[in-house]
């Protein structure tokens, strides 16, 4: 009688528990994706701001703000997969010409196991794309003629 008593309290604690645990692993998840995205966003106005005023290629913002001590290397890599956030290759003459749609930054979808992964669109907002829509996106950048080559925001020995 004993046992089928504890058994009737250990059960429901044990599933309460594992409810637990998976609210605070999604949760985490959910923070890591949202600190992503605030760091792309931050990189993004950071290197269109330099990059206009001093006249200098996008692609080589992130390495003299770095070199200067004004942005951590580290803050260009993805919080999830410490791996770097990405930057698709837009010279300094068409930063002014880019459209909402055209991608800044992007991140693999390996980053965050496959279930997604943040894009830094044109008009300066970033997000969390499923699969299919960052597929999309993607596809569409690339015919739209907005695609170059990405480049490893910390590859130059940062």
């Amino acid at each position: 009688m004993k046992f089928r008593r504890s058994l009737l309290i250990l059960i429901p604690l044990g599933v309460a528990v594992l409810t637990l645990a998976f609210v605070v692993k999604r949760n985490l998840e959910m923070r890591e994706r949202l600190l992503c995205g605030i760091r792309m966003k931050s990189l993004g106005t950071a290197v269109k701001i330099y990059a206009e005023d001093n006249h200098v290629e996008p692609n080589e913002v992130v390495q003299i703000l770095i070199d200067h001590g004004d942005w951590k290397a580290e803050d260009s890599l993805c919080p999830t997969s410490g791996q770097p956030i990405l930057l698709a290759a837009i010279s300094a003459a068409r930063l002014a010409d880019v459209s909402p749609r055209d991608v800044i930054a992007y991140e693999p979808l390996s980053y965050h196991d496959g279930k997604g992964a943040n894009i830094l669109y044109g008009d300066g907002h970033a997000s969390f794309e499923s699969p299919d829509a960052y597929r999309e996106v993607i596809a569409y950048s690339k015919s739209a003629g907005s695609w170059g080559a990405a480049e490893d925001l910390t590859s130059n020995g940062s």
